[in-house]
């Protein structure tokens, strides 16, 4: 995978834009994934950058609060079927 075309966590692989984010050295100890890969579902870049801030917002949110990495796991399953609204 080439990391050039991944821009503050969006990266688009074919017509479509994912989340591609380093899990922060901060959170390593509650999170088990190095680096979080998740669609967005949308083809717009302007949308794609939007869905991006909320998504990483969330997830600081539940590893600040929880320790169990399995709640970020949850989160990140919320966060796909809600479209990106926490």
């Amino acid at each position: 995978m080439n990391v050039s075309n991944c821009v503050d966590g969006v990266e688009r692989r074919g017509n479509v834009y994912y989340l591609r984010w380093r899990v922060p050295a901060e959170f390593r100890a509650v999170e088990t994934r190095a680096e979080i890969n998740q669609s967005l579902k949308t083809r717009d870049l302007e949308e794609a950058r939007a869905l991006v801030l909320v998504k990483k917002k969330a997830l600081r949110k539940v590893w600040r609060v929880s320790p169990a990495a399995g709640r970020a796991r949850a989160l990140c399953r919320s966060l796909r079927s809600c479209g990106g609204v926490a």
